[in-house]
């Protein structure tokens, strides 16, 4: 919680954030910082919006879960929750109206187990990410590529990633 500048020293803290939250990572967009991670024991995190220059922080936005795994920049800032929803910033917040997609995970109340946060590569407005749903025995959740579309709001497996135990390469066996 605590935020550094790093020029081969660390001379001081920069900017302190609100006691139970783990800053996890940040994405830039134009002048302004947007700080996420997750909230230490449980409860609603939020994401920081910071201008890199002052002591404090300028804005806190809920996200509505408990955790955000990654997020990226294109025409916005998107983030991804823990239970799976992906929310675009409004300027007044995080989702609302057009601006909230989900997982299949949130239709089964099951929740992500991992994207890393350099995990999703945009390429036309289209985000590639790497998601790991750990051991949830839905067959609408591989891991795997995921490709989410920016314009259409379409999220789709677009494949698997080799797996080392088994001859299947992480693929569904067919029914016939």
């Amino acid at each position: 919680r605590l935020i550094h500048n790093y020029d081969g020293t660390i001379v001081g803290v920069d900017l302190t954030l609100p006691q139970g939250f783990r800053a996890e990572h940040a994405v830039v967009l134009g002048e302004i910082g947007y700080i996420y991670g997750a909230q230490i024991g449980g409860g609603e995190t939020y994401i920081y919006t910071w201008d890199r220059i002052a002591k404090n922080y300028l804005a806190e936005y809920p996200v509505g879960d408990t955790e955000v795994l990654t997020a990226w920049v294109s025409d916005s800032v998107y983030i991804v929750t823990k239970k799976g929803m992906i929310k675009r910033f409004t300027g007044t917040g995080f989702g609302g109206v057009n601006n909230e997609w989900q997982f299949p995970t949130v239709e089964i109340q099951g929740q992500i187990n991992a994207i890393h946060p350099n995990g999703v590569s945009v390429t036309e407005n289209i985000a590639k990410m790497l998601v790991d749903f750990g051991v949830i025995a839905n067959d609408r959740l591989v891991s795997g590529f995921w490709n989410f579309d920016m314009k259409t709001g379409n999220l789709y497996n677009a494949g698997s990633v080799r797996n080392t135990t088994t001859r299947d390469y992480a693929q569904h066996e067919l029914a016939g």
